[in-house]
């Protein structure tokens, strides 16, 4: 069996678009392989009732596989470019750079213990646990949000991105 390998690319899309565009590619595009990760929050709503959000793992970000990633830019609403390498062209990630994305978001979807004690803080310095390839940067702590996840502050793509996960996702460096 030969699995063949992919070539993702990383589109910017605008804050809070990237189910839209992620949907719009999806319905017009059988060509394109579209992958937006993303998990499931509740957030409160009026009269004390709670409604289901699905949120970014990695805001302001789709991943694009097949394809010209200069043409989903231009007939895409909510995308408005691509990340580019040294070279100005379309810099891509590997499928074991997804494959340690998806991870990380199977993880975020689990049911999470609030009662869990971590012994993070801000600014600490950290590195992923599930990144088996060690290909992914150590990142710091930018925030300790009041549902247990954590906010790392990665350099990934070109710049720094900030990653929601959970205490036991990470461990200190």
């Amino acid at each position: 069996m030969i699995l063949r390998s992919h070539k993702w690319f990383a589109l910017l899309t605008f804050a809070n678009r990237e189910r839209s565009a992620a949907e719009w590619v999806k319905a017009r595009s059988a060509s394109v392989w579209i992958y937006w990760p993303n998990y499931l929050i509740a957030r409160a709503s009026g009269r004390g009732g709670r409604r289901s959000q699905l949120a970014s793992i990695i805001p302001g970000y789709l991943f694009m596989a097949g394809g010209n990633p200069w043409d989903v830019v231009h007939e895409t609403p909510g995308v408005y470019g691509f990340v580019r390498n040294g070279n100005r062209e379309p810099a891509h990630l590997t499928d074991e750079d997804i494959e340690i994305i998806r991870r990380i978001e199977g993880d975020e979807n689990l049911p999470e213990n609030p009662k869990t004690a971590h012994r993070f803080r801000v600014a600490d310095k950290v590195s992923f646990c599930g990144d088996l390839f060690g290909r992914w940067p150590a990142g710091s702590i930018e925030r300790l949000d009041d549902d247990g996840r954590i906010v790392v502050s990665v350099g990934l793509l070109g710049r720094v991105v900030p990653i929601h996960v959970h205490p036991t996702q990470i461990e200190a460096i």
